[in-house]
């Protein structure tokens, strides 16, 4: 009783402390990405931050040069104001207000109309013209359509004249009509900038979150497989420890039975033979340990040469015989003749053991299975079908890892290390082979496929 609820209760620990690591992994996971969460979303308010000071920096720019333009051009207009109301008037305006750069020409009579080429379209002339009234005489001003544009390059290369023309006032523009106006492709820019940023953090904190979680989901199936891998060897313990003692109890008894005078030479001779199938047996089980500690630590040397297989296996059969014939279990064969590959003997006949013993472990009620080597093409296909209990589709993959066996160890009546399939896929991928498995589900068997190259 002590013995079988041990393990399960080492299972269930094990299964607690499995849950506990999937929450506590979960937890960190939630944790790192709402770090990054947040990360995302100060790196996102800055970028914004930032974009609302370049964009208020250039607007402040506008209109610093928006009030240079009316101040400038206010002052024009006083100048020629103040100089026809000034009871000394001769007609002549300060040479500064003449040579001033947004003056094209003073006449004391109206500008012929024409148009003047700028960069913002044709204009007439009379447009940029101002038409300035004293009390005893007037002049008429011609303004450079160009100079507003000319200023804005030198003091604000962000901004673009719009065309407007000022008025003849204190103020030339009002703040509804104002002249300037930032480029398109500057507003575009900053925009442009603005997305790129955001792309890039919403990339960097992407990355970062699958990276988070990629990471703890590979913590978490290491320490799911580690766990895994130490039930498997639980299982192979308690398998190999039974495995070990029921045939060494068995040479036991018999030995026991031979010693005493009653026995006949007949039954003597019977008992021996039990004896040696017995020893056969551990020296298999401890061969395929053997093997499988060798495979951990340094591969699978192999003595290849080119081979008959189809007479290989005849000769593998014909020794599986007594056992199958124990066993009460009928192995039909069709081998093809004359198949040539590069093989080594005896690693060959572990496969074919491992794969008929199968077939045989796990039979049903139909102790039958099929064996058949044939071509195909530059392959040969050695294919041993049984039908027995079958296997789950889940578990097809799963049942060639080391220790691996399906079901759990208490629960199991079929004997078994779960080495035989691990030591049959290590074994034919040495000989550049493959194994396949194939089951339609429990209680409809297995197929098993290995897949040579032939030689000429």
């Amino acid at each position: 009783m002590v013995d079988r609820t041990l393990p399960s209760g080492v299972a269930a620990v094990e299964r607690r402390a499995a849950r506990r690591a999937f929450w506590l992994f979960l937890a960190v996971a939630v944790v790192c990405t709402a770090q990054v969460t947040w990360w995302l979303i100060i790196q996102v308010r800055d970028t914004d931050r930032i974009a609302r000071i370049e964009t208020d920096r250039l607007e402040l720019h506008g209109q610093h040069a928006f009030m240079e333009l009316n101040l400038h051009y206010g002052r024009l207009w006083r100048t020629v104001d103040s100089a026809l109301h000034d009871p000394a008037w001769t007609g002549a305006l300060p040479r500064s207000f003449r040579d001033d750069r947004a003056i094209l020409r003073v006449s004391s009579g109206p500008p012929p109309v024409r148009s003047v080429q700028t960069p913002f379209g044709n204009v007439k002339a009379n447009v940029w013209t101002w038409l300035i009234s004293g009390p005893n005489d007037s002049v008429w001003v011609l303004l450079d359509p160009i100079h507003p544009v000319d200023f804005l390059e030198r003091k604000a290369p962000d901004y673009e004249f719009t065309g407007v023309p000022p008025d003849p006032a204190i103020v030339p523009w009002t703040d509804e009509l104002s002249p300037v106006r930032p480029h398109a492709e500057r507003l575009e820019a900053i925009a442009e900038e603005r997305r790129g940023a955001l792309i890039m953090f919403a990339s960097e904190g992407s990355f970062f979150v699958v990276l988070i979680i990629l990471g703890v989901y590979l913590i978490y199936r290491s320490v799911r497989q580690s766990a895994d891998l130490r039930r498997r060897q639980r299982n192979f313990i308690a398998s190999v420890t039974h495995e070990l003692k029921a045939p060494l109890a068995s040479v036991k008894l018999y030995a026991e039975t031979i010693g005493r005078p009653e026995v006949g030479a007949d039954d003597r001779r019977a008992y021996l033979d039990r004896m040696l199938e017995d020893i056969d047996r551990l020296v298999h089980l401890i061969d395929n340990t053997l093997m499988a500690g060798r495979l951990e630590e340094k591969g699978f040397h192999l003595k290849l040469k080119r081979t008959d297989l189809s007479r290989d296996v005849q000769e593998y059969v014909q020794g599986f015989r007594g056992f199958l014939d124990r066993q009460k279990f009928t192995l039909t064969t069709e081998i093809e003749e004359g198949v040539a590959v590069i093989a080594d003997y005896d690693a060959m006949r572990r496969v074919l053991e491992s794969l008929i013993e199968n077939a045989v472990k796990y039979s049903d009620s139909r102790r039958e299975a099929l064996l058949r080597v044939a071509r195909e093409g530059e392959h040969v296909r050695i294919t041993v079908q049984d039908y027995g209990v079958g296997i789950p589709a889940d578990e097809v993959e799963r049942v060639f890892d080391a220790f691996y066996r399906v079901g759990d160890e208490m629960t199991r009546t079929i004997k078994g290390t779960g080495l035989g399939l691990y030591l049959v896929r290590e074994i034919v991928a040495a000989h550049g082979g493959t194994v396949q498995l194939h089951s339609d589900g429990p209680g409809q068997g297995v197929t098993a496929t290995v897949t040579l190259r032939t030689v000429s």
